[in-house]
């Protein structure tokens, strides 16, 4: 809403500054996703705008390359994009749904790599993301990691993931954390709002003693916190 150019612009709570992260690379290419300008909307794959534009704070930059592109697609594809635009291509490899690796070979090749994106959509999803990555402790949030849970948690239907974009730290040694989301059917991906502070600021505030997290909604545990 402020026009922001990138998620890194956007300010943080009184009293908090940006940690460097585990992997101060990382947080980095995240702080550096591009924002659409003031007032876009959560635009679909197929066409026309999503519901729900409530839920969206500032929409990132970044178009959709598949209609399989959903929740748990953009966390690995924000994974993957960082890994590629650092050269670090060994390191693209995501297992899917049955425990196999599905490691990238294409190199610098833009349209190689999205083939492999598109082929890992199909096969991956908050399941296999949420068995192939480690629990992190909630008081040890770093920017990268995911809010991760596969269907069936309470009787849904679908499972959910969401990316920690950025995260801040006051004095006290309280954190604060950014979230982009995508989620079916595909849309474009966004930064999250906090629907208990809509207006002023889209970070929420972490309780590290916390067994249960609900985001907008969406009901985490403190142990579907993963990296």
């Amino acid at each position: 809403p402020h026009g922001y150019a990138k998620v890194g612009d956007i300010p943080t709570p009184r009293g908090y500054s940006r940690i460097a992260g585990v992997d101060a690379g990382q947080a980095k290419y995240l702080r550096n996703l591009p924002l659409k300008k003031s007032g876009a909307k959560v635009e679909l794959y197929k066409g026309g705008e999503a519901r729900l534009q409530s839920l969206c704070y500032a929409v990132v930059n970044v178009p959709i390359i598949s209609n399989y592109e959903q929740c748990a697609d953009v966390c690995m594809r924000l994974r993957a994009e960082y890994l590629f635009a650092t050269r670090q291509y060994d390191r693209i490899s995501f297992n899917d749904v049955n425990g196999n690796r599905l490691a990238y070979y294409g190199g610098d090749s833009r349209k190689a790599f999205e083939k492999y994106l598109k082929k890992l959509y199909g096969v991956a999803s908050t399941y296999s993301l949420s068995k192939e990555m480690k629990t992190r402790p909630l008081k040890d949030i770093q920017p990268g990691d995911v809010f991760v849970y596969p269907k069936g948690r309470y009787n849904q239907k679908m499972g959910h993931a969401i990316m920690v974009a950025d995260v801040a730290v006051n004095k006290k040694g309280k954190k604060a954390f950014l979230l982009i989301e995508g989620n079916t059917p595909a849309r474009s991906m966004h930064v999250m709002r906090n629907l208990l502070n809509p207006f002023s600021s889209p970070w929420f505030l972490l309780d590290d003693d916390a067994e249960h997290i609900l985001i907008d909604g969406f009901p985490f545990r403190a142990t579907d916190l993963k990296c």
